[in-house]
């Protein structure tokens, strides 16, 4: 695989049909080279809970002079199309975000192909439990907010 999009989410919350996304960064390979970044932080139009803070870091102070969502997805959108994504635990979170966005802003479904690291890391190591990847998660997003992680899967 030449060509793919590494991305990630912060949300304000676990839920993608109730909460908000917050901040999208991803990198882009060609041809196993980094070509580009996208990072951006997104103002949700109400504010940050404490426990999403607690998780990711983003305040309402970081994102009260961003923009909103229906000025940057259209941007990442075009970032990502046609392109392989690829990202930890995207399927079961990430992408239900992207979708509800995709489809409330611009009306439209996000089709990517994509790979999603949460089912190799079970795959490549399997006696850790679910709670060693959490821990594990933990440990990388204490290293890394945002787009510095992408730069670790990639």
């Amino acid at each position: 695989m030449d060509n793919y999009v590494v991305f990630d989410l912060e949300t304000t919350g676990i839920s993608s049909v109730k909460d908000d996304i917050i901040e999208i960064s991803a990198l882009k390979v060609k041809n196993h080279e980094r070509v580009e970044t996208f990072s951006r932080l997104v103002n949700p139009g109400r504010p940050i809970p404490a426990g999403a803070t607690k998780v990711n870091g983003i305040t309402d102070e970081m994102v009260q002079s961003e923009p909103g969502l229906e000025f940057i997805l259209p941007e990442f959108l075009d970032f990502i199309d046609g392109e392989i994504l690829i990202g930890h635990n995207i399927q079961s979170f990430d992408l239900l975000f992207l979708n509800r966005a995709a489809d409330e802003v611009c009306r439209k479904a996000v089709l990517n192909d994509f790979i999603d690291t949460l089912f190799m890391a079970r795959a490549l190591l399997p006696g850790l439990s679910v709670t060693g990847l959490r821990i594990w998660r933990s440990i990388l997003r204490s290293v890394r907010r945002g787009l510095t992680g992408r730069l670790t899967t990639a």
